[in-house]
């Protein structure tokens, strides 16, 4: 396998077809999040590896049913599991996007520690669930910009700008194309929902309550909010978290989110 750089990231774009999911994908390919290639041909990929390094997920794309899994299964043995240890990553988070057989998988993993977990996918309804009083009494719902993100006097504010700086290039990319909004007791975020890619009209969002707030609702507040003006600004809205994550789950069936598909991965430990 060999590594390309940013300039020919480009070269996988037709192996994306047909990807619907998994924003931080094509956002890797156009600049606007960071990850690593790795392709069998630099001049025409075949097999493609794509190392997302925001949330440590390994997506694997293949053009073809064929599979050279010993080659797939040397490389993470070889390089990547050497590069994620050294960059301090506990677990590399497999992802099969083409066809390949049970077999197959026990072999791409031969000789690792790991475990199989779910991501579950939820899509849009065509009206979402107007909720009463989503923003609760005495709270403040504030639109994520510029000013709010620099305002060092508000508490969680540094682990929203974090969260944020993480996913996107630079915080002037996300204050043009992203959106997000925080609620606020005080001087104090509870919770906050924001864009973390967006790409060709479509968006994946990400929602956090903070310690000492959660199971009150404010994840839903803060999520329809950032919902809502996705939809106005014509944009397509993803939302995916994991199996276990009953929380997030609850918040996307609440504003009229309905599961489309669950995506098996391959949880390797380092």
């Amino acid at each position: 396998m060999y590594e390309i750089d940013e300039p020919q990231f480009s070269r996988i774009t037709p192996l994306l077809q047909g990807v619907s999911t998994y924003l931080s994908l094509p956002a890797i390919v156009k600049g606007k999040s960071r990850g690593r290639i790795w392709v069998d041909d630099p001049l025409n990929p075949g097999t493609v590896l794509v190392w997302d390094l925001v949330n440590g997920f390994l997506f694997v794309l293949k053009r073809s049913k064929g599979y050279d899994i010993s080659e797939i299964n040397y490389f993470l043995k070889d390089k990547l599991l050497l590069l994620a240890r050294k960059s301090g990553y506990p677990k590399i988070y497999t992802i099969i996007l083409s066809d390949i057989t049970e077999p197959q998988l026990n072999e791409l993993v031969e000789g690792f520690s790991f475990t199989i977990d779910y991501i579950n996918h939820f899509q849009l309804n065509k009206n979402i669930n107007e909720l009463p009083r989503a923003v609760p009494p005495s709270f403040q719902l504030v639109k994520i910009d510029g000013e709010v993100l620099d305002n060092e006097k508000i508490a969680n504010m540094k682990e929203v700008k974090r969260c944020i700086n993480a996913c996107w290039r630079n915080l002037e990319d996300y204050l043009k194309e992203g959106i997000g909004y925080c609620l606020l007791t005080g001087s104090t975020v509870v919770s906050w929902c924001s864009t973390d890619y967006v790409v060709s009209a479509k968006c994946d969002l990400y929602v956090e309550t903070f310690n000492g707030y959660k199971q009150k609702r404010f994840g839903t507040a803060v999520s329809l909010a950032c919902v809502k003006e996705c939809l106005n600004q014509n944009y397509e809205v993803n939302w995916h978290c994991w199996h276990s994550n009953t929380g997030s789950i609850r918040i996307a069936e609440k504003i009229g989110f309905f599961k489309k598909g669950t995506q098996r991965v391959q949880v390797i430990t380092l």
